[in-house]
């Protein structure tokens, strides 16, 4: 890929793969038509809500997820936590280091 510089993750290279996406399609004027919300989950594969949960609880949660992934060494040290920064190599489900922090 011409022109695009490679990026690095702790100072290794990493491959970089190109997609275009579609603006996702917001469902919250379906909220009170359960019938045309399966019908759009289905049609789509997944249902796109604005400001359905409280913000303040999501922050909680992402904080609490993020203290997980402190204690497992997977955040970049002298970065706010809740920024998420990590310097780890990324990983899937059926790793080992996935389980030790997902299971």
């Amino acid at each position: 890929m011409e022109g695009i510089p490679p990026l690095k993750h702790s100072g290794n290279t990493t491959s970089l793969v190109l997609t275009t996406y579609k603006p996702f399609t917001v469902s919250n004027d379906l909220l009170d038509e359960p019938i045309a919300l399966r019908e759009r989950l289905a049609a789509d594969g997944y249902l796109f809500l604005k400001q359905v949960i409280d913000r303040k609880k999501l922050q909680s949660l992402r904080l609490d997820i993020l203290h997980i992934f402190q204690d497992k060494g997977w955040l970049k040290q002298g970065y706010p936590m809740i920024d998420g920064i990590t310097d780890t190599v990324p990983t899937v489900e059926g790793e080992d280091a996935f389980f030790d922090v997902y299971d």
